[in-house]
């Protein structure tokens, strides 16, 4: 798995433990604390670049007017 795969992976991993505890819609901060709780720091730049590619990948989409973030079900 490239580097790239790997935090595309842990982002999205993330993004579902925020989900799965009601966190739905959610913004990039949230998924930058939840990383850093779980020991896994990522910059916000980082994790907003990830999440575009999450979205691209059809997983997750942002909501422009209130630009937060949901699972795509």
């Amino acid at each position: 798995m490239s580097d790239s795969a790997r935090r595309s992976k842990i982002v999205f991993d993330a993004v579902r433990a925020l989900h799965d505890t009601g966190a739905n819609p959610f913004r990039p901060g949230d998924v930058v604390a939840r990383l850093r709780s779980d020991g896994r720091p990522l910059g916000a730049w980082e994790v907003r670049g990830e999440l575009v590619q999450l979205e691209r990948l059809g997983l997750i989409e942002l909501d422009a007017d209130s630009a937060a973030w949901h699972v795509v079900e």
